[in-house]
C-alpha cells in the first residue's frame, strides 16, 4: 500500500499580487498531476493534512473545473482555510463540505478498510492528547494532524505547537504521521515512527520563490518514502512585484520598529492573528466571533 501524503493545497480563486496570469493554470496542472499520480499507483490512497482551500468560500464555476480534475481516493481532515470563522460547527457551508457531501473529499477514517491501518483525525482546532514519557514500538495507526508542527527549529518567533519528537511523544504508537499547517517541508524518522509535513502546494507568499512544492510517498511494506515534485513553473513570479513588494514591506518594517510592536513582518496577517490568539490562550467562542467579524469586513 502508498499512501500519498499532502497537506496545505491552497486551492482558491484568489491571485497574489505577485504572481503571474498563468497562477490559475499551475494550481489546476497541480491538482491534475497529484490525480494523475494516484491514477497510476497501484494500491494507493491520497490522505490529505487540511487546508485544501485557501478561503472556505468559492464560487460555483470554480467548483465545476475543480470536480473535473479532482482526484479520486482522496481522505482528508480540516484546515482553519477550510472553515467559515474558523467553526467547525459550520462546515456545511463551506466548499469542503460541499466536495465531502458529494463524495469527493472522504473523511481519513474511510481509508482505514482499504490501507489496514487505524487512522485518527485531528482536524483544525481538536485537542491534542498528552504526551507519553516513552516513544512505544509503532502499531499500524495513522495519525492525521492539521496543527504547526515543526522539525527541530521554529517557523517563526513566538510559534505556538509542537516539534517533531513532542509529536513522537503525543502519539506513541503512531507509525506514521501527516500533519499539516506549517508550509516548510520536512520528514523525520524516529524508531519505526515518521513524521511527514509536506509544506504547500501553491506559492503564496514571496519567501516561497524557491520552494519546490512537493508531496510525499510512504510505502507501508519498506516504510520507505519518497518525495514526488509538482510541477514547477519557474516564471510564476512578476519581477516587478516583488521588487513593490519588497520596498513596501521596509517602509512597514521601519514603522513598526518605531513602534516597537511583536508583530511578525514575515507573516499574513491572519498567521499574526493566529499566533496571538494561541499565545494569549483566547477562548473558542471569542475565537470564532473575532473570525466572522473579520470575514464579514471582507465582504463589505
Amino acid at each position: 500500500m502508498k499512501i500519498i501524503a499532502c497537506s496545505d493545497l491552497h486551492i482558491g480563486e484568489r491571485k497574489p499580487e505577485f504572481r503571474t496570469e498563468s497562477f490559475f493554470d499551475d494550481m489546476f496542472k497541480k491538482i491534475e498531476f497529484l490525480k494523475m499520480y494516484q491514477q497510476k499507483t497501484k494500491d494507493s490512497v491520497i490522505i490529505c493534512g487540511g487546508d485544501i482551500f485557501d478561503k472556505w468560500k468559492v464560487s460555483t464555476e470554480f467548483l465545476y473545473k475543480l470536480i473535473d480534475i479532482f482526484p479520486s481516493e482522496f481522505y482528508a481532515i480540516y484546515g482553519q482555510h477550510d472553515l467559515p470563522y474558523h467553526n467547525e460547527e459550520l462546515l456545511h457551508k463551506s466548499a469542503f463540505g460541499f466536495l465531502q457531501k458529494l463524495g469527493y473529499i472522504k473523511n481519513v477514517k474511510e481509508a482505514e478498510e482499504k490501507t489496514g491501518y487505524s487512522i485518527l483525525d485531528y482536524g483544525y482546532g481538536k485537542e491534542l492528547p498528552k504526551p507519553k514519557r516513552d516513544v512505544r514500538e509503532p502499531s499500524k495507526q495513522i495519525v492525521v494532524v492539521h496543527s504547526l508542527v515543526w522539525d527541530n527549529k521554529e517557523p517563526f518567533p513566538d510559534a505556538v505547537g509542537n516539534n517533531a519528537m513532542q509529536m513522537f511523544h503525543r502519539f506513541a504508537r503512531a507509525e506514521l504521521l501527516i500533519t499539516g499547517d506549517n508550509h516548510q517541508q520536512f520528514i523525520r524518522n524516529y524508531k519505526g515512527h515518521t513524521i511527514i509535513n509536506s509544506g504547500g502546494m501553491m506559492r503564496t507568499s514571496r519567501d516561497k520563490i524557491d520552494f519546490e512544492p512537493a508531496f510525499f510517498v510512504y510505502d507501508t511494506e519498506t516504510k520507505k518514502t519518497e518525495k514526488v515534485f509538482f510541477p514547477l513553473n519557474k516564471n510564476a513570479f512578476r519581477e516587478e512585484a516583488i521588487e513593490f513588494a519588497e520596498s513596501k514591506e521596509e517602509t512597514i518594517s521601519a514603522l513598526v520598529e518605531s513602534l516597537d510592536t511583536d508583530v511578525d513582518l514575515d507573516l499574513s496577517f491572519d498567521k499574526n492573528l493566529e499566533i496571538y490568539i494561541n499565545k494569549n490562550k483566547t477562548k473558542k467562542d471569542v475565537v470564532k466571533k473575532v473570525y466572522e467579524i473579520i470575514e464579514r469586513c471582507k465582504n463589505v
